[in-house]
């Protein structure tokens, strides 16, 4: 389900990241739909963390500035998945922190590139 700008007003880079990530999310259960049901299995944690990463958006939304820096990502959802890893020993106590933490590092990340590519150092992706 896409977001519906009738709903909730939001600001237009929120609700991009918001379709954006759904989409990803969408794309991410038809390839995981296709695989064999114990290879599925294996992949429940992150199913879980992905979906409550994009009902995170949903619910409290994002700045614009960190709304702007994930939109640059090619896969937000897997990027904020990845930068919570960094947190594992607070995952399981406050999901949502860590989630915002994640979400935080990812758009940081995507600042600090932007950056140190604008005085033309070298940035390694």
């Amino acid at each position: 389900m896409m977001y519906d700008p009738t709903q909730t007003p939001i600001e237009p880079e929120e609700a991009a990241l918001l379709d954006k990530m759904q989409a990803e999310q969408a794309e991410y259960r038809r390839k995981l739909l296709r695989r064999k049901p114990s290879s599925i299995l294996i992949c429940a944690g992150d199913v879980a963390h992905r979906e409550r990463i994009v009902t995170y958006v949903e619910e409290y939304g994002a700045s614009k500035e960190r709304a702007e820096a994930l939109l640059k990502l090619d896969c937000p959802v897997a990027e904020i998945l990845s930068d919570m890893g960094w947190y594992k020993e607070s995952m399981e106590e406050d999901l949502e922190n860590t989630i915002y933490k994640g979400m935080e590092d990812a758009a940081n990340n995507v600042m600090r590139k932007e950056f140190l590519r604008s005085k033309g150092w070298p940035v390694t992706d």
